[in-house]
C-alpha cells in the first residue's frame, strides 16, 4: 500500500536535493531576481499614483500618468506570494521529517524543530506587513493572501476568481506567484531570505512615506494659498 506521507517527505527530499546540485543556492537568486524585479515596478506605480495625487490637490484632475491600480496590487502580491510560497515549502518540509522522525520513533533534531520555528516567525512578520500594505479595500484577497498555505484557502481563492471577473488577474497572479515560490527546490538559507524580503520591504516602505510627505506638503501650499 502506498504510504502518501513517504510519498511527500520524498518529494521535499528531492526538491532539497535539486538545490545541492546547482550553484550556490540558486533558489534564493531566483527569488531575489524576482523580487527585486517586482519592487522596481511597484516603485515606478507608487510613483505614478503620487504624480497622480498631486496633480488632483492642484489642478483638479489625474489622468497625466499611467497609474493602474490591479498592476500595482499584482507586484505587491508577488513579493508576498513568492516569499510565502518559499517559505511555506520549507515549513512543510520540515513539517514532513519530524512526521517521518515520530512514525519511527527516532531523536528529533532540536535544531529541525527550531528552524522550523524561525520560519513560523518570519512568517508571522510577512503577514503584519500585509496587514500594513494591502488596503482594505481588497479584504478578501488580503484573507486568502494571508492563510494562503491552506489547501481550503487556495480553492476559496480559485472560486473568487470566478466569481470576480473584474479581479480575476490580480487573484490569478497572486495564485502564480506563491505556487511558483513552492515549487522551487528549497532555500537552503532561511536566514538570507528574510533578511533580502525585509530589505525589499524597507525599501518599499520609504517609497511610500517619502511619496506621502511629499502629497502631505501640496495639500498645506495649497491651503495657504
Amino acid at each position: 500500500m502506498i504510504d502518501n506521507r513517504k510519498i511527500i517527505l520524498t518529494w521535499y527530499e528531492i526538491k532539497e536535493g535539486l538545490l545541492s546540485l546547482g550553484k550556490k543556492d540558486s533558489s534564493l537568486k531566483l527569488y531575489k531576481d524576482f523580487v527585486y524585479k517586482n519592487l522596481k515596478d511597484l516603485k515606478r506605480m507608487e510613483c505614478y499614483k503620487t504624480r497622480n495625487d498631486i496633480e488632483l490637490i492642484v489642478k483638479n484632475r489625474s489622468f497625466s500618468y499611467p497609474y493602474d491600480k490591479d498592476l500595482y496590487n499584482i507586484y505587491l502580491n508577488n513579493i508576498f506570494g513568492m516569499t510565502l510560497g518559499m517559505i511555506d515549502a520549507k515549513i512543510n518540509y520540515y513539517n514532513a521529517r519530524i512526521e517521518a522522525d515520530l512514525r519511527q520513533q527516532s531523536f528529533i533534531s532540536g535544531s529541525l524543530k527550531n528552524s522550523k520555528q524561525q520560519l513560523l516567525e518570519y512568517k508571522e512578520v510577512i503577514i503584519n506587513d500585509i496587514d500594513q500594505f494591502i488596503s482594505n479595500d481588497d479584504s478578501k484577497l488580503k484573507k486568502e493572501l494571508k492563510t494562503l498555505s491552506s489547501h481550503a484557502t487556495i480553492e476559496d481563492l480559485y472560486e473568487y476568481m470566478r466569481k470576480n471577473k473584474s479581479n480575476f488577474n490580480v487573484a490569478g497572479e497572486l495564485l502564480n506567484s506563491y505556487i511558483y515560490g513552492y515549487n522551487k527546490p528549497l532555500i537552503s538559507n532561511n536566514e538570507e531570505l528574510f533578511l533580502y524580503y525585509k530589505k525589499v520591504i524597507s525599501n518599499f516602505r520609504k517609497t511610500k512615506d517619502k511619496n506621502e510627505c511629499c502629497i502631505q506638503k501640496v495639500k498645506c501650499m495649497k491651503k495657504k494659498k
